[in-house]
C-alpha cells in the first residue's frame, strides 16, 4: 500500500534521508521469482511501494535474479518519481 500524501516521502528523497529497501524470492516448488521494493520517510511514517513476478525461462530463474528485479525496480520507480521530484521542494 503506498499513501495517498507522498509529500513527506518526496521531502526525504530531496534531503537524501529517504530509505529504500527491496527483496527477491525465488520459489522452487512453483518455479516462479517475485520481488518486491519500498521508498519510506526517514521515519517510516509513509512510503511507495511496488511488487511483480519476474519473468524469465525456467532455467534462468534464481534468487539472483530476483534481488536483482527488486534493485531494479527500486531504481525506476525513482525514474517514475523524478518528475514529480523536480516540482517538489525540501523543507
Amino acid at each position: 500500500m503506498s499513501f495517498e500524501n507522498t509529500e513527506t516521502v518526496f521531502a526525504d528523497i530531496l534531503e537524501g534521508t529517504a530509505v529504500a529497501v527491496c527483496d527477491g524470492s525465488y520459489f522452487k516448488q512453483y518455479s516462479t521469482t517475485a520481488a518486491a521494493w519500498t521508498v519510506s520517510s526517514v521515519n517510516g511514517s509513509k512510503w511507495i511501494e511496488g511488487d511483480g513476478i519476474v519473468p524469465g525461462i525456467q532455467s534462468e530463474l534464481n534468487s539472483y535474479r530476483a534481488e536483482l528485479v527488486g534493485l531494479l525496480g527500486a531504481a525506476v520507480g525513482f525514474q517514475c518519481l523524478s518528475p514529480l521530484l523536480a516540482r517538489t521542494e525540501a523543507p
